[in-house]
Formats: structure tokens, sequence, C-alpha cells
């Protein structure tokens, strides 16, 4: 008897959980399969890829741990009270720069070749009083370099100033005397060309808060030629990212999830809100198709999959984009993934390759085929597993 009733309360708890799971299919195979799609954490937190040698067959990357080249080769570690902030990899002089959070006047320097000899330089600003401490607020993976100090022209201003640095020096690039009251918030490059050197196809949004309240916001679009300070559409915004097309319009995504569309000159219209919350410097990637235009974004929410906006190439009009959330394909192993940083690596036979650097999760390489981006399938591209890409080869076919 007791044996008899111990069943039947057995399948009275299996019937019920028939009945839920039954009920919650949907829900519940989405919640396994991102748990079996996702990559456990492999022991290397990323910072930051840095680029390609000449020969494409060797990446230069930083982690919590240092600066290293792959596979897995240190050149240079951090070591207590000189931990390795920011970096940047000077591909024309094979040199690595580079902040510690000990370095607020200087910028270390090594080559490739011998990373224990290192130099130091004191960038600065003829902008900047020299006689007055000039800081670094940070260095860029493009080399850009943000001062901060006191304007020459004016002793009771403070000044922002940006340079590039380029084989052992930094060169002033532009200045900002009408930002005094206000502070830094971010310089933000593109997702996939963070390392890129300024130019017109690869321009950077530098933001701005003032210091009042805290809530008023203003961004100047640069590219090292136009400088365009953004319109007040965005003075109550903070900027996550943004990706520009080849036409020259950019598409700007706010922390809270708005796409906006418009041209650096002109006015910028709401495409899309999404009702999703964005880092500073998120994930944002731009699949530029045949006829329609995919934005590729990771919120700030670590178990989001992949989201992508979609509009008819070229639009910037309300009404016309569509979202979809992607978990297959290229995006079928990054669930649970914070992402960190983003190298594009070419574009072949309609697929985009890019190398995808996580906090936790380790390394991938990722082809996104740019006409079905938006697509949840494996017809929308391919991915690696985490470090196992192999190579930096392009992909060409799924």
């Amino acid at each position: 008897m007791k044996t008899k009733r111990t069943y039947s309360i057995l399948f009275s708890i299996l019937a019920a959980l028939l009945v839920i799971t039954g009920c919650n299919a949907d829900a519940s195979a989405g919640l396994f399969r991102q748990i079996s799609e996702s990559t456990k954490p492999v022991g290397i937190q990323y910072k930051q890829l840095l680029g390609l040698d000449a020969t494409k067959t060797v990446l230069y990357y930083s982690t919590t741990k240092g600066i290293y080249k792959s596979p897995n080769d240190p050149l240079k570690s951090s070591v207590k009270d000189e931990i390795i902030q920011s970096t940047f990899y000077d591909t024309a002089s094979t040199e690595v720069a580079y902040l510690t959070n000990e370095d607020s006047v200087s910028i270390n320097i090594f080559n490739v070749g011998s990373p224990n000899s290192v130099t130091v330089i004191t960038p600065t600003d003829g902008a900047l009083d020299p006689s007055e401490t000039v800081r670094i607020v940070n260095l860029y993976p493009n080399g850009l370099v943000m001062l901060q100090g006191t304007s020459a022209a004016d002793a009771t201003k403070t000044l922002y100033a940006l340079g590039q640095y380029g084989s052992g020096t930094t060169t002033s690039k532009i200045t900002f005397p009408e930002m005094d009251g206000y502070s830094l918030v971010s310089v933000i490059q593109e997702s996939g060309f963070e390392q890129s050197l300024l130019s017109t196809t690869s321009p950077v949004i530098i933001s701005f808060v003032d210091n009042a309240t805290k809530n008023i916001y203003r961004h100047v679009f640069y590219d090292g030629t136009t400088r365009q300070e953004l319109p007040s559409t965005f003075s109550d915004k903070r900027l996550a990212g943004f990706s520009i097309d080849t036409s020259s319009n950019i598409y700007i995504i706010t922390t809270l999830g708005e796409l906006y569309g418009g041209t650096a000159t002109g006015a910028f219209v709401e495409m899309y809100d999404a009702a999703k919350t964005y880092d500073v410097h998120g994930f944002m990637y731009m699949a530029e198709g045949t006829t329609n235009t995919h934005i590729i974004t990771k919120s700030s929410s670590k178990n989001d999959a992949l989201f992508v906006y979609s509009f008819p190439k070229g639009s910037i009009a309300a009404n016309v984009t569509s979202t979809n959330s992607i978990r297959s394909g290229y995006g079928e192993y990054l669930f649970s993934a914070e992402i960190v940083s983003t190298l594009y690596l070419g574009s072949n036979s309609g697929i985009d390759t890019l190398l995808i650097a996580t906090n936790e999760n380790g390394l991938f390489k990722i082809g996104i085929k740019v006409d079905t981006a938006n697509q949840d399938s494996s017809n929308n591209g391919r991915s690696s597993q985490s470090e196992e890409y192999q190579d930096f080869t392009l992909y060409s076919t799924l």
C-alpha cells in the first residue's frame, strides 16, 4: 500500500509538471536553449582588442591581467598599484601606448618587439597653460588622447583638448573652449572600428554634461575635418553608441534605447524606441545590406540576446523600423555575454567578419550575412565557439 501511494504521488507530481511545461513550452524552451547555448566563463577577462599585425596573423589585446599577443603571450603585465587601464596599438610604428591607474600626466610606450623597454612621454597642447598641470583624461583605442588643463587664453577657464598619439608623440586635433562649465562624459567610436584612426569614415562623438545640474548634455561630432555640435534634440539624452553608413547618415542609440537617424549638419528623427537600456560604448554594429540596413546591438542586460533594428537602406524616417532578437547563427553563443570590445576584420561575399571580446566568456569570431542579419536563423551567419576562432581569415560561406 505504501508503494502504491508513493507511485500515486509521483504520478501526480509528474502530471502537474507536464501541465506547467505544456502551458509554457515556448518560454521553457527558450530558457533551456539560452542556458545550453551560453558559453561558460573561460578565465580570460578581455578589456580591449587592439588590432592585428601587418600579416593579419597576430592579434594584440588587453585583459585584466595585462597586454598580450595571440595566442596567449604576455607582453606587459599589470602589477599592484599599476593596473593597465587603456591601450592603443600603433600599427604604423608597432608601438603600444598605455595608461595605468597611476598615470595622470604621462603615457607609457613600448615596441612589441621589445616590451621590456618602456619609454614615457608627457603630452600637452598649445591651447593649455604649460605652467599648470595638464591631466590625461583618457587614451582611446584609436590613439586619441583627451587632455584637461587651464586655458592658456583665459586662466579662469578649464579647457579640454583632444590630441592624436602616433610614433612616440601626440599632435593636437581640437579644443573645446565652449565647454567651460561642462565635464567630459565620453568619446564614442563605432563598434567594430574602435581601433580605426580618426577620419571621415571613422568619426567620433564627444559628449559633455553640465557641472551644475548634471542633466544637460552637449555632443560634438568630429571626423578630423567636420566639427559639428549635434542639435538640441539630444540635450537631455546620454548617448550609448552610433553608426555611420556609406551615405554618411548617422544613426544614434541613446542609453534608453531610442534610435535616431540624421546627418552631422542636419536634423535628427526618432526612428524607433525599443524601451531597452544600453551602456555608454555599448555594442552597436551596422550591417549594411543590399536593400536594408541592420543595426545589431547588445543591451546592458547581460542575459539579453542580440537585438536588431532594421530599416530601408539610407532611410532616416520614422515608422519604418522593425526589430528582432537574434539567438541563432552569429548570435548563437552570445547569451549571457558582456561584450567589451569588437574588431572588424573585413567583408567577403556579403558576410562581415568580426572578433567579439567579452568580459568573461572569451573571444568569438562571427560572420554576419548583411542581407539577412535580422533573421533569427542559421541563415544570418555563423559564430565560432569561445576561443575556437582558429585564425583571422574572413568568412566567405555560411
